[in-house]
């Protein structure tokens, strides 16, 4: 095969190969599948986030944690959220724990599930009872002030979608989410 080969739809020959393989594991057909990549790379670089500056760090974040189960979050990654996108995020996380309980004994359970998943990614987090308390101690000081506003904001998003009553403390360098109820 020629490097500059062409599948007739004006695509490498290599590339529609892969594709195509791709898409039959996923019981799809290769325009499915084009699609639904094209619309997800779309929305990435549309929220300003290049593909190409972050393949190579997704590529080394899955193989360490792969290999050696570490996570690596890139500073970047967290210092370019705005304010409401932490909030859109809260309320998408809301509206998921919402819907993903029958009745309201399974709220609080979930949304603790939902926390502890997401900030172990990017902070420590500790449980107790209804108490949870989520720090960020390997960042620097201004980056762990940013990360404990966006905290807030998506923790508050997140009960108000969800009916939690819960009451949120900031600290120098964590949240404090103290659960109450489910409304």
């Amino acid at each position: 095969m020629k490097k500059d080969s062409r599948h007739p739809c004006f695509m490498r020959s290599d590339i529609y190969n892969r594709l195509s393989e791709n898409a039959s594991k996923k019981n799809y057909s290769a325009y499915k599948y084009t699609n639904e990549l094209v619309e997800a790379a779309l929305d990435i670089e549309e929220s300003g986030v290049s593909l190409k500056d972050i393949k190579d760090e997704i590529i080394i974040m899955e193989k360490l944690f792969k290999y050696k189960r570490i996570i690596i979050v890139p500073l970047t990654a967290i210092s370019n959220i705005q304010q409401s996108q932490w909030i859109d995020l809260g309320r998408g996380f809301g509206l998921l724990i919402r819907q993903m309980s029958l009745n309201n004994n399974q709220i609080i359970p979930i949304f603790i599930s939902v926390i502890k998943f997401f900030f172990s990614l990017v902070g420590a987090i500790s449980i107790n009872n209804n108490q949870i308390i989520i720090s960020f101690p390997i960042y620097p000081q201004d980056i762990q002030e940013k990360l404990v506003s966006s905290a807030r904001d998506l923790i508050t998003s997140i009960v108000d979608i969800a009916s939690i009553s819960a009451n949120i403390q900031e600290e120098k360098g964590q949240i404090k989410v103290e659960i109450t109820s489910a409304i």
